[in-house]
């Protein structure tokens, strides 16, 4: 496991890592990155252009073959794509049109020649795409500046290989307890965890943590009726054929009206409804004494809250009764309609009457009145995922203390009845601040600081503990249970230890890249023009030109390949009839500027070659822009 300092780095982009020869299916071609083993490289000009899924097209600037002698010529024919930065693709079309036979298993893929495997591999778990065993040639480390940026959506069937990314959402993903992929996709569409690091329901999909502790926290019996082997009998109406297309009584066609939308208004009614239910004795009892959970669940704000007890007496239930009524009644949600279980003391009921609540009794042995029966079972879903989701040696005797961000973590996920836009949490408490108070997967094992007003001189700087919650009330502080001193400690510099998930990490290239990526993406994909602080010409032009420094930044050019060498101007041949005449512009040695500045102007229009005579000899024509060829 990986060792990261303080709050739980977050990177906005992935970092690089070198490509994947990967097995493609839908490929025409071997198209390869600049790192896959070669031989009898030569350029191709011009070269053949590719479009990408997402509009794009890239130009191949070499023709080589793979370096895999057992595989006849036509077979190994490949094209080198500079700007294929994301992974080579081997086209099993093109080895099965030569004789070859492709065998792909659920880990594992082979291709065959006469009964003789030739290349073989397995499959990504990350990406769960098959990639083959080739020979590669390592790429120069990337300088800092110019380390390849990626893109959000990758082209052909290449996925995000860095392991940043699914890092980051494998560890967001415990943080909130492991919930299920489904409700948690849910709550970011929906707007519930939008100060959360970037990550999207799209990025979750592609990318699902494989999280055992999910799994065991939420995993249910098969529905019945799901793949059913019974055919479905389907009755049909016995109808006359003569009389099929008689009606003695034809309905009047009306003519077509206007298409009107109808508006109207309507409020969400506060009905005051809370529901409570004390659960079972929990496996343990922890060291503040607690062994049973009272389960309060709100209707208007669909809060779940959870309240701990050291048993199921009287006055125990009543003690946590108060305590939840004291919390919803301050955040502005007083019970008005109690209904709870039938084992209510007579101490709970002369309360409720005394804070005007009506209450309402279940009747015996009837669990369905009771809608708190079924918010138990959801607590109990997430509790348990978040359980397993902790350290192996963390002491069970410490689950009270992971209650707050159990709560916090689920009523994020659930939306308000009051307000569908809000989260239950933020209905309650507010909108939750990731920045101000980040989250970690419970139970880690983590390094505590010790100040140096507090320690002796010879003594270590830090202190054995298990990270147990965030310090709702503290700018980015935990909440640690530290092993010597058996006692909660808030503390602001961590070291983590994580068992179960990888720790995202981030380096000042990481930092310094998703920074590049960003403002590539904001000048490419300006937001509408704000009037409070028009830009200036002179900063338009130099946003241009830091754009152009992203944007080849994001596809450096490796030097270890031949360049292909620039096509030269000679003179037509003579012919007899009179040539055509074509006007060349002198090249120049800078790229045009993308914003017109106010003293010099771009050209309004690039002269185009006329199409050559069939006698004549066929050149090139250099534009301005030396990027680009016509």
């Amino acid at each position: 496991s990986s060792v990261a300092p303080n709050t739980p780095p977050l990177a906005s982009s992935p970092p690089f890592f070198p490509p994947d020869a990967i097995a493609d299916t839908g490929c025409t071609g071997h198209f390869l990155s600049t790192n896959i083993a070669h031989i009898h490289c030569q350029p191709t000009v011009p070269g053949i252009n590719v479009v990408l899924p997402d509009g794009r097209t890239i130009t191949s600037s070499h023709i080589t073959e793979l370096n895999i002698p057992s595989l006849p010529p036509a077979a190994r024919t490949a094209h080198i794509f500079p700007g294929l930065s994301n992974g080579s693709l081997i086209s099993i079309g093109q080895l099965c049109d030569h004789g070859c036979t492709a065998t792909f298993t659920s880990d594992a893929v082979s291709i065959e020649l006469n009964n003789t495997v030739v290349l073989r591999g397995g499959r990504s778990p990350c990406t769960r795409l098959w990639t083959l065993d080739s020979p590669v040639t390592p790429n120069p480390p990337a300088t800092e500046l110019h380390a390849p940026l990626h893109d959000k959506n990758f082209a052909n069937h290449l996925g995000d290989h860095s392991g940043t990314l699914a890092d980051r959402i494998a560890f967001v993903h415990a943080s909130l307890f492991s919930p299920q992929l489904s409700t948690w996709c849910k709550a970011i569409d929906e707007g519930r965890l939008t100060t959360f690091p970037d990550i999207t329901s799209a990025q979750v999909k592609r990318h699902p943590p494989q999280s055992v502790p999910m799994v065991k926290g939420h995993l249910d019996q098969q529905r019945s009726n799901l793949r059913s082997t019974k055919p479905k009998v389907t009755l049909c109406a016995s109808v006359d054929p003569d009389d099929i297309n008689f009606d003695t009584n034809p309905v009047v066609q009306d003519p077509p009206a206007a298409r009107t939308q109808f508006l109207y208004a309507d409020f969400a009614e506060v009905t005051g409804k809370i529901f409570t239910d004390p659960t079972g004795r929990f496996v343990t009892t922890s060291s503040s004494g607690n062994a049973y959970m009272l389960v309060v669940y709100n209707y208007d704000s669909n809060f779940i809250h959870v309240e701990a007890m050291k048993n199921r007496t009287g006055p125990e239930i009543l003690s946590a009764y108060q305590r939840a009524h004291a919390m919803l009644s301050s955040k502005g949600l007083r019970p008005q309609l109690q209904r709870l279980d039938n084992e209510a003391s007579t101490a709970l009921q002369q309360f409720m009457s005394s804070v005007n609540i009506d209450f309402q009794l279940a009747p015996p042995h009837v669990h369905r009145r009771n809608a708190a029966e079924r918010a138990i079972r959801t607590f109990k879903n997430h509790f348990i995922a978040g359980l397993c989701s902790t350290d192996k040696n963390f002491p069970l005797h410490l689950w009270d203390r992971l209650l707050p961000q159990a709560i916090m973590t689920l009523n994020l996920l659930r939306g308000s009845r009051i307000n569908p836009n809000l989260s239950s949490w933020a209905q309650l408490h507010g909108s939750f601040d990731y920045n101000h108070t980040p989250l970690a997967p419970p139970g880690i094992r983590v390094l505590v600081h010790e100040k140096p007003s507090i320690r002796r001189t010879w003594a270590p700087h830090a202190a054995d503990g298990w990270y147990v919650g965030p310090a709702m009330n503290h700018y980015r502080c935990y909440r640690v249970w530290v092993k010597e001193t058996t006692s909660e400690r808030i503390s602001d510099t961590l070291t983590w230890f994580p068992s179960q998930v990888k720790m995202p990490s981030t380096s000042s290239r990481d930092t310094i890249v998703a920074a590049a990526h960003d403002l590539a993406h904001a000048l490419a994909h300006p937001s509408p023009a704000s009037p409070l602080s028009p830009l200036s010409v002179n900063e338009r032009e130099a946003l241009s030109q830091l754009s152009d420094i992203f944007s080849k930044a994001a596809n450096p050019v490796d030097s270890s390949l031949p360049v292909a060498p620039t096509a030269t101007l000679s003179p037509p041949a003579a012919s007899t009839s009179s040539p055509r005449q074509v006007r060349f512009r002198n090249p120049v040695t800078e790229s045009l500027p993308r914003v017109p500045t106010a003293t010099a102007a771009p050209p309004q229009s690039l002269p185009r070659v006329p199409p050559p005579d069939s006698e004549a000899e066929t050149y090139k024509l250099v534009t301005c822009n030396p990027r680009q060829a016509r």
